[in-house]
């Protein structure tokens, strides 16, 4: 393969990542924190060979129709909702993604959310910003984590590294997923698999970090938040459509559920039709029982590089671009 392959780098990517690739190939990237429309990808990619994508790109079909000598796609991402993985693998275009190195940065936002909301700290920084703290007065009083009930959805590498970091707040944990863990590590011993209901009538904190399939869409709706506990918490770092944000709200205002953190949203699952335009008007309005990050879990700069770099490494790799691995 020729130095002066072409591939693009749809999102702004740290200087180190273009470095490296730039000793391969011909670079076109963004480097604009804005992601570029689906016209200006386009017609970037249109005679690309490879492309590293990340959350807010959209890769179907048709797009790929229109790439004419596109042969390989590399997520800087864990996940592929937003690429047609079956369309790439049936006209021979290779994908990858980054399965291992988002799990530790996401489940430590995930704990920084519990923390956050079941703490009342956005209330209580508001109300200093306000000026109207004059000194300790009994107020803001909050459940927090340590030896509460933890409910985690999925226990995929996410629930794992999640399991690791509320052990140290001697919670009880239980799980739902449709596969068994190995409990024979000691860091998993005590852990409980439930069913769905089960767990949500029990857990004081429900983690979501299912991926979106077609199975979990919206499995947290309507009829599952009644079953929660009035006094309980969702936590939502997998995928924003595995929650239904228009039945949150409602929860949230009818006091079926005490409060709602988000580092995912439904309108950014862009392969989804009937996806909302927006985040749901009802939680950006309540800000007493919602904590709500722009999709931060990987927001870590190490991190960031890493995922940054192994995508760019992939890629070489899947176009058969031989490459240094320091």
């Amino acid at each position: 393969m020729p130095k002066n392959s072409k591939i693009v780098v749809t999102n702004k990517v740290f200087d180190e990542t273009l470095e490296f690739l730039s000793q391969y190939c011909e670079i076109i990237a963004n480097q604009f924190e804005a992601p570029l429309s689906r016209s200006e990808l386009l017609k970037r990619c249109g005679d690309a060979e490879g492309v590293i994508v990340f959350m807010p790109d959209h890769i179907d079909s048709d797009f790929i129709k229109q790439c004419k000598n596109l042969k390989a796609i590399s997520g800087a991402l864990r996940g592929a909702d937003n690429i047609d993985v079956s369309f790439c693998s049936n006209n021979g275009i290779a994908f990858a993604i980054i399965p291992n190195l988002l799990a530790q940065p996401t489940a430590e936002l995930a704990v920084g959310l519990m923390i956050n909301l079941s703490r009342n700290m956005l209330p209580g920084d508001k109300y200093v910003r306000r000026q109207e703290f004059k000194g300790w007065s009994p107020r803001f009083y909050g459940s927090g984590l340590y030896r509460r009930s933890v409910g985690i959805l999925g226990m995929g590498q996410l629930g794992k590294a999640l399991v690791k970091l509320v052990h140290g707040f001697e919670c009880e944990i239980s799980y739902f997923d449709k596969i068994d863990i190995d409990s024979s590590s000691e860091v998993y011993n005590g852990l409980t698999k439930k069913g769905l209901d089960e767990l949500l009538s029990v857990s004081d904190f429900v983690v979501n970090m299912l991926p979106l399939t077609n199975d979990t869409y919206h499995l947290i709706n309507a009829d599952k938040l009644s079953l929660f506990k009035n006094d309980s918490y969702l936590i939502n770092v997998g995928r924003g459509s595995t929650v239904c944000e228009q039945a949150v709200a409602k929860a949230l205002l009818n006091n079926k559920i005490l409060g709602y953190a988000a580092d995912v949203f439904e309108f950014e699952d862009w392969a989804l039709n009937h996806r909302p335009s927006c985040i749901e008007s009802g939680l950006l309005s309540n800000d007493l029982n919602t904590f709500l990050t722009p999709h931060i879990g990987s927001a870590v700069t190490q991190a960031r590089k890493e995922i940054e770099m192994s995508a760019a490494k992939n890629l070489l790799s899947l176009l058969g671009i031989c490459h240094s691995k320091g």
